[in-house]
């Protein structure tokens, strides 16, 4: 057997590379972090906003978390916080139905609309699973700057909003 002619390789000759990958995302990533930073400031000013308005208040304050379908039912939660402590939350509940008049024929009365509510003070405060979450609008500023600094993937938006003085009404992620 006649042994192989020994591999040559030409030192000038170009090296084959890799082609360059395509990233149909690459362009939505960089906006997303642009978005990311530009969301993480409006939150930031609104904390700057919130730690006025608390130190004005002296640290007691309550606020609302409400919710109410488009065909009439809903619940709302309000927080009541002294001296920086929660203190209270109250919680009611509602179906409205379609008005009836005030008495049905036979002399019966209407059925009224459903509910459900409660008062929750001291050691129960957090045992209901129905309403807001039991937290201190210090805690919701934070779980909404980690919201504004999360990059948003193709087919999310972040929205956020403030009202007059700057305070956060809402911020959240929802997909397109």
């Amino acid at each position: 057997p006649v042994p192989a002619p020994p591999i040559v390789v030409d030192p000038v000759a170009p090296r084959p590379v890799a082609p360059p990958v395509f990233d149909p995302n690459a362009k939505a990533r960089e906006k997303s972090k642009e978005q990311a930073k530009e969301d993480t400031a409006k939150v930031q000013a609104a904390i700057k906003a919130w730690e006025k308005a608390k130190a004005e208040s002296k640290g007691n304050y309550s606020y609302k978390v409400s919710f109410t379908s488009w065909v009439g039912f809903g619940n709302e939660t309000i927080i009541v916080v002294e001296n920086n402590k929660i203190t209270e939350r109250r919680y009611k509940s509602f179906n409205r139905r379609r008005p009836v008049p005030a008495e049905l024929p036979g002399g019966v009365a209407p059925p009224q609309p459903e509910g459900d509510s409660y008062l929750e003070k001291g050691a129960q405060l957090g045992k209901n699973k129905k309403g807001a979450p039991v937290k201190t609008l210090d805690e919701l500023y934070q779980i909404a700057l980690a919201t504004a600094k999360k990059p948003l993937r193709e087919f999310e938006h972040r929205y956020i909003r403030r009202d007059k003085q700057g305070l956060l009404v809402c911020c959240y992620i929802m997909a397109r």
